[in-house]
């Protein structure tokens, strides 16, 4: 079975078009998730696990979270990509030995670069 492509931008709308709150679990005479929205209790879902009443609950705030920080991470790992495409392309240094010395000192330039935004 192969794996569906998800689009990080649409999966965050989508996310951000649910009711907006913190989502609370509530174990009456069944698991339930709600928010509240200014005045009413507004029911989300209903489930008949607890599990499943944490992971609709947790997912409101916990997928955002986790698309932005992936998508932060794509972000990094191209700007690297790039960083060592130019250095290959410039890559006049002779040696592997004084390349690959070439190479840390312009990584750990990025990164202090990085460091200091």
């Amino acid at each position: 079975m192969s794996e569906q492509r998800r689009d990080a931008a649409a999966d965050l709308a989508m996310c951000e078009a649910a009711t907006p709150g913190k989502w609370e679990g509530k174990h009456a005479i069944q698991p339930y998730i709600s928010v509240f929205t200014g005045v009413a209790e507004e029911v989300i879902a209903t489930t008949y696990t607890r599990g499943n009443m944490r992971f609709i609950a947790e997912s409101r705030t916990a997928l955002p979270h986790w698309i932005n920080r992936a998508v932060a991470a794509e972000a990094e790992v191209e700007r690297y990509r790039i960083l060592l495409h130019n250095v290959l392309e410039r890559s006049k240094w002779g040696d592997a030995e004084n390349a690959l010395v070439k190479i840390v000192l312009m990584i750990e330039n990025h990164l202090s670069e990085i460091d200091s935004e």
